[in-house]
């Protein structure tokens, strides 16, 4: 099976990541910067023939490709979809990508990194403590309508991973870096290492079913799930 290569990263980040995931749809505006045929950066306005002087980036069709991935499964993902959902011409996708394929490759990066970099980068900037921060992503799946939109992104690349190496590769590491992340934090409420592995894929299996058990009102009961997974 053949692995999907992406940037390297700092090695303090691979160490750890986590589950629900949401999705930003801000289509950014600005200028864009793309590698020109020599590999060198240059940055170019985007004149679509025919539509909107833009500046869509590559990250804003993969948003918008993601929120379609959501409605419409792998299959519904098409550059003329996406065009129509974007405001413009079939011209702009192609000034960012060779193909549909390059789309998809890009999609799954996106996706892995706003359902675990990102997450985690802001899980640990907003405390130093491990509890806290184990809380907060627990708490996570029960923000429903945030959450939800991204649940919805993470059951079709589940879905889609079913048919596609890449989408299943991607999903595999993503899955592995969350249990590493919940794992970490557990240990540093002093749970040894074997415990804190069994701990971690608990509370892995919670964060993916609790909003359909648990209503939003039900504070108390929330709470007392998170001890038992804490361990307070």
């Amino acid at each position: 099976m053949t692995k999907m290569a992406f940037e390297p990263e700092a090695a303090a980040t691979r160490q750890s990541r986590p589950p629900v995931i949401w999705l930003r749809e801000v289509i950014e505006q600005g200028k864009c910067t793309q590698m020109n045929a020599t590999g060198s950066k240059a940055n170019r306005q985007n004149v679509v023939p025919g539509g909107k002087t833009g500046s869509l980036s590559p990250d804003s069709w993969a948003d918008a490709a993601l929120s379609e991935l959501a409605v419409s499964g792998i299959e519904g993902v098409r550059v003329e979809v996406l065009a129509r959902q974007l405001d413009v011409t079939k011209g702009s996708f192609y000034w960012h990508f060779k193909d549909r394929d390059a789309l998809l490759v890009h999609m799954l990066r996106r996706w892995r990194e706003r359902a675990t970099l990102g997450l985690i980068e802001r899980l640990d900037s907003a405390s130093d403590l491990p509890e806290e921060r184990l809380r907060q992503l627990l708490q996570l799946p029960l923000q429903r309508k945030r959450s939800a939109l991204a649940a919805e992104v993470e059951l079709a690349i589940r879905m889609w991973s079913r048919q596609d190496a890449r989408a299943l590769d991607v999903l595999e590491e993503v899955d592995g870096l969350r249990l590493q992340y919940i794992a970490k934090l557990l240990v540093g409420l002093g749970v040894p290492n074997d415990m804190a592995r069994a701990r971690a894929i608990l509370a892995y299996s919670y964060l993916r079913v609790a909003p359909t058990l648990i209503g939003e009102q039900q504070r108390d009961l929330m709470k007392r799930c998170e001890d038992i997974i804490i361990g307070s």
